[in-house]
């Protein structure tokens, strides 16, 4: 792959790298606190991301995209649907706004920016990175699930650099969990 493409893919892997402390960081930093081969906390990290509430919102907003451009049964677009909004970022999220003005010149991503331009226009339904992703995948004619493995991909070098990270500082994270229910007649 030449060109736009090749730069868009390039561009998505940086962007999707990390993403502050979320779930499946947490999870992989964890994961290495204990002192576990890479191996391991690298299937942690997928483990966590392999979640429908985490990875997962990628398949539903390409479901979605999908939906729209056919036209047939296509559900409503809403805030905070999997691929558009983001609670980190109420007014759009930058890695979804780059990712789609770089597909701007390529003709065979016109029904997808048609669609980012309708949900941008409905407050807090702004397309996310997952929008971004199965955007990329339709629009570069990839093939199937290749915009989640290009995620997990890219967060496979942010994992490792927590890894990395946690593995210097020395630190067991070990959370700690008070019980604040009501203890029943014995």
């Amino acid at each position: 792959m030449d060109g736009p493409g090749k730069e868009l893919l390039r561009a998505a892997l940086v962007l999707m790298a990390d993403h502050e402390l979320n779930n499946s960081a947490f999870t992989v930093r964890c994961v290495a606190s204990t002192g576990a081969a890479l191996p391991a906390v690298l299937c942690a990290g997928l483990a966590a991301l392999s979640g429908r509430e985490h990875g997962g919102h990628y398949l539903l907003a390409k479901e979605v995209i999908v939906a729209q451009l056919n036209g047939a049964d296509a559900p409503a677009l809403q805030p905070m649907r999997p691929g558009f909004g983001h609670p980190l970022y109420p007014h759009g999220d930058p890695r979804a706004a780059l990712l789609l003005q770089m597909m701007s010149p390529m003709p065979q991503a016109a029904g997808v920016l048609a669609l980012a331009a309708r949900a941008a226009a409905i407050e807090g339904a702004e397309p996310n990175s997952d929008f971004a992703l199965a955007a990329l995948e339709l629009a570069l004619d990839l093939p199937p699930h290749s915009g989640i493995v290009l995620f997990a991909l890219a967060r496979s070098a942010g994992w490792l650099a927590h890894a990395a990270e946690q593995a210097a500082d020395g630190g067991m994270i070990r959370p700690r969990a008070r019980y604040i229910g009501e203890f029943g007649a014995a």
